[in-house]
């Protein structure tokens, strides 16, 4: 009898999977003995994604992809037609309309300045809201949009474009988050340094 539980026992240790947070950004790997399982999240080394499952070391289903859309930048968006930016505080919900011509120039230089890599979509993430710190969009004078952003605070990240299925595609910031916040803040009507 006891070495029936012991074998029980050893059984089910080699099941129980241990919990390892890798080091790239997100990625997640499960590991028993006799098996493991990682999900892929990677954002540090390139735009990896999905699941690989592994039996007694031997691969047994790869469902892993990386994501080709690698950069965006805003160089090449003609901003020359904007009269009118929104820049929404998300965190207070209120929208600063800017219109002052000077105002308007300064902050498309700044926008077509940012560069975004390791592009991702956001299908399956649901309620981005408490991570957004400023939504900013460029209107022409018809009230059309020339672009939207909206920034990412914890992330250091933003959402621009979609995926073609409607879900915006999450971006890394090529330069710090403060920066960018500390830009938009000069320009949002109900900020207030605390």
């Amino acid at each position: 009898m006891k070495k029936k539980i012991i074998i029980i026992i050893l059984i089910v240790l080699t099941l129980i999977p241990v919990r390892i947070d890798i080091k790239d950004g997100g990625s997640v790997s499960y590991e028993a003995l006799l098996y493991g399982v990682t999900i892929y999240n990677q954002r540090i080394l390139g735009p990896l994604r999905g699941t690989e499952v592994r039996i007694l070391w031997f691969c047994a289903y790869d469902g892993s992809y990386y994501i080709y859309e690698p950069s965006v930048d805003f160089v090449d968006v003609d901003m020359t037609g904007v009269s009118e930016i929104e820049l929404r505080n998300v965190k207070n919900g209120e929208v600063t309309i800017i219109t002052d011509d000077i105002d308007i120039a300064c902050i498309c230089t700044y926008i077509s300045g940012l560069k975004g890599q390791w592009g991702s979509t956001t299908k399956g993430r649901n309620n981005l809201e408490p991570y957004e710190s400023y939504e900013i969009k460029l209107n022409d004078q018809d009230g059309n949009e020339v672009l939207a952003l909206t920034f990412m605070e914890e992330w250091s990240d933003f959402l621009y474009g979609d995926d073609g299925e409607g879900y915006p595609i999450n971006y890394s910031l090529n330069t710090k988050i403060d920066e960018v916040l500390d830009f938009l803040c000069k320009y949002d009507a109900s900020y207030s340094e605390e």
